[in-house]
């Protein structure tokens, strides 16, 4: 005859569907407010960088214009105040709920205007800035430190 055995798979398939259930992008993150946040706040930081190196989500941005580059001795596009690249700014006001995540550049009027100017043409040549786009390396991060706190969450039970 077989070993007889005990289960506890109907146990323990309830607990983790109980677990899971649980976890929304608004439960709390280990490094941030919530989990949204913290996807946020990793999202800004790879804009930030790109930026850093002239870079937006399609390539090199644009340099400034000549009057630009006599006016302030030197080509460093977005970055002059360092608002532009601010990873707070670029985070802005987060909304989150269990399912969604909305994220506006900037924390006050002006900057969300100089962040939709970067977008659609700044200057009088127009000159196009993207820099406000989630790129497939944001998203693994974020993908990355969102399975963490679920890690977390799933542990915490």
């Amino acid at each position: 005859m077989g070993a007889s055995y005990d289960s506890n798979i109907d146990e323990l398939e309830s607990e983790l569907k109980s677990a899971f259930a649980s976890f929304g992008l608004d439960a709390p993150s280990r490094k941030a407010a919530t989990v949204g946040n913290r996807c946020a706040e990793t999202i800004a930081q790879g804009i930030h960088d790109r930026g850093m190196n002239r870079q937006g989500p399609n390539g090199e941005w644009a340099p400034n214009a000549p009057s630009t580059i006599k006016k302030k001795g030197r080509d460093a596009p977005n970055r002059d105040t360092e608002v532009m690249l601010s990873t707070e700014q670029i985070a802005g006001e987060v909304t989150v709920s269990r399912e969604e995540m909305d994220v506006i550049f900037g924390k006050d009027a002006e900057t969300k205007a100089k962040g939709f100017y970067a977008e659609e043409g700044q200057g009088r040549t127009g000159i196009v800035r993207e820099f406000f786009w989630i790129t497939e390396s944001d998203a693994d991060a974020a993908l990355d430190g969102l399975c963490d706190d679920l890690m977390n969450h799933l542990a915490r039970g």
